[in-house]
């Protein structure tokens, strides 16, 4: 049995929602312009008020790894419905089992594109 997921209408006209939905969970949406998109969730930023829905390229068979998926990125304001169809207690280990950011790197990696760009800009002025 589909259950309704708990939202509230937003202050420009979509929807907000009141609670954290499990990734992985399987769920509808349909948009102001009459768009249904239906498929797992795969990512929410509560700061923007998105979702990503991951689809199935085909609805009759089970994905497989070679399959070709269509991912949406849905501003839940554009929304008029949203109801979760299945949510799983824990979402799957593939969404839980990300990399680590090697913030380190990142940060020697951007100072050394600040100075090549600073010699860039004395070798020309």
């Amino acid at each position: 049995m589909a259950q309704e997921a708990l939202v509230t209408n937003h202050e420009d006209g979509g929807v907000q929602l009141t609670r954290r939905l499990t990734l992985g969970c399987e769920l509808s949406c349909t948009t102001k312009q009459g768009d249904t998109f239906r498929g797992n969730l795969v990512a929410h930023d509560e700061k923007e008020n998105l979702i990503v829905i991951k689809e199935a390229s085909s609805a009759e068979s089970l994905p497989t790894a070679s399959d070709i998926r269509n991912v949406h990125i849905v501003n839940l304001r554009h929304v008029t419905k949203l109801e979760v169809t299945f949510e799983p207690l824990a979402p799957p280990t593939s969404y839980t089992k990300l990399p680590r950011l090697d913030t380190e790197r990142i940060r020697r990696r951007l100072q050394t594109n600040i100075e090549a760009k600073r010699r860039e800009i004395r070798s020309r002025g």
